[in-house]
């Protein structure tokens, strides 16, 4: 039970805006979005993952590796860019043009999802129980599909998103203002 003194002040995310301010709905200019992160070596072990299956599937999109010391850019296909870094303004643009967004299952990251309202694949990291229990809860409550870093498959888990709605949670940062 909750003590008398304690507010729900609604999500917090570095997209967070107050109302009246949100982003308009954009067409989705590209297919996914990847957001790589996580210690070392998981984060290289699904970059990898990552790459070799989006280079070969035909789909647009933008890939964030997750690297703050460096600002090294490319195109891994003629469709998808890759980026090692992006300022939280380029990152909240690329996220709000794709269709899906492929990203760890970590608080911060949902949070984020749900304020610009995203659709996702979830890949929790292997050992960091609390993404792993926070993937298997969304994915129960048909929110978010997720799956292992192990076993991903790309293409299965976009067609599988299909059946996963994602979650937009409207808030006016009030509570969180006063």
């Amino acid at each position: 039970k909750l003590p008398g003194n304690a507010h729900y002040i609604g999500t917090l995310s570095r997209f967070s805006v107050p109302a009246g301010q949100r982003d308009a709905p954009r067409p989705a200019d590209y297919d996914i979005m990847v957001a790589l992160s996580g210690p070392e070596p998981q984060r290289t072990i699904l970059e990898n993952t990552i790459f070799e299956q989006i280079a070969r599937s035909g789909l647009s999109g933008i890939i964030v590796r997750g690297l703050t010391e460096s600002t090294e850019e490319w195109d891994l296909t003629d469709k998808i860019h890759v980026y090692s870094h992006l300022e939280t303004a380029k990152m909240k643009e690329f996220i709000l043009r794709s269709h899906i967004v492929i990203c760890r299952s970590g608080y911060s990251s949902l949070m984020d999802l749900v304020t610009l309202g995203k659709n996702a694949i979830l890949i929790p990291t292997p050992g960091q129980t609390e993404q792993e229990y926070l993937a298997k809860y969304l994915m129960e409550k048909k929110i978010y599909f997720s799956m292992p870093q192990l076993h991903f498959d790309l293409l299965y888990a976009i067609e599988m998103t299909r059946n996963f709605p994602g979650l937009v949670m409207q808030n006016d940062y009030k509570a969180l203002g006063d």
